[in-house]
């Protein structure tokens, strides 16, 4: 099963038109859901919707999420619980940028009926209408029984890891030991396997979206560009089990993955340890 998440834009430029067209589409559900598995529920409240939008409302329904500064996108994705009111609030309120994309996600079924002739048999706050209701139903569908198949408290799953008052340099430790779970298990089977693959992708998608805050920003930016990275080797090997059932190869490879993983982890909290050392003595780095 494909993650709708693995279509996250690289480019964070991208990432507001992603948002949008999802916001619009039917997959939103299955979206919120990954996001509730990355980012566990949070201990202090999220601002509600209004609180977080402030005075950029009316350029978020004129314009699209682009109108929104990173760290409301951030926000977003991070508290997806918030993403299900704002496509009510953009599907109802929305402007044209908001209908044009609400009808390229689902397009009037005949081509050959005239556009004046399509306006009238589905107007567009009600074909908006439409979809608000069908993307709620299925909303609620995914909370009710899609959650449970994202659930794993282990390796970079785990919420504990990101939690704490720590330095750099033990945080970025902490982040390989949690990788190093990976061996604590052999799977001897292709589906426990697969739910180990399944397993660690998740926590290092989940690596890519949280806030790091021990970290200084360009050591943000290298574990979440490493994470990427690491996401697309082990999707392949995720492929190759599915597509050819090599356990032993793949399990092989997927060792591979992770020590690349865990040893780099160590090897950057190794320089954290370094450059800290070299600040506190007065050493140029």
């Amino acid at each position: 099963m494909k993650l709708v998440i693995e279509s996250l834009p690289e480019n964070e430029a991208a990432l507001p038109g992603w948002l949008d067209r999802h916001l619009v589409g039917a997959d939103l559900a299955a979206l919120i859901a990954e996001l509730h598995a990355i980012h566990p529920i949070p201990a202090k409240s999220p601002p509600s919707l209004d609180e977080l939008l402030a005075n950029r409302r009316d350029a978020l329904l004129a314009r699209g999420t682009s109108a929104l500064p990173r760290s409301t996108m951030r926000t977003l994705l991070t508290c997806p619980s918030l993403l299900l009111e704002l496509q009510e609030t953009v599907l109802i309120e929305g402007g044209d940028y908001w209908e044009q994309l609400t009808r390229q996600a689902f397009p009037t079924p005949s081509a050959t009926i005239p556009s004046s002739h399509a306006e009238k048999q589905l107007p567009p706050k009600r074909s908006r209408r439409w979809v608000l209701g069908f993307a709620t139903v299925a909303a609620v569908l995914v909370a009710v029984w899609g959650l449970g198949g994202f659930s794993s408290d282990w390796g970079w799953n785990r919420p504990s890891i990101q939690r704490g008052n720590v330095d750099a340099s033990k945080y970025m430790n902490r982040l390989a030991d949690a990788g190093e779970e990976w061996f604590n298990e052999l799977p001897t089977t292709a589906p426990e396997l697969m739910q180990r693959i399944e397993d660690i992708k998740r926590g290092c998608l989940q690596l890519t979206f949280a806030e790091h805050r021990p970290l200084a920003l360009a050591d943000r930016e290298w574990l979440v560009e490493r994470c990427r990275a690491w996401a697309g080797k082990i999707e392949q090997q995720r492929i190759l089990l599915r597509d050819d059932g090599e356990v032993v190869a793949v399990q092989k490879e997927m060792d591979a993955v992770m020590r690349q993983a865990v040893d780099a982890m160590r090897k950057r909290a190794a320089i954290l340890v370094a450059t800290l050392e070299c600040r506190s003595n007065n050493i140029p780095i």
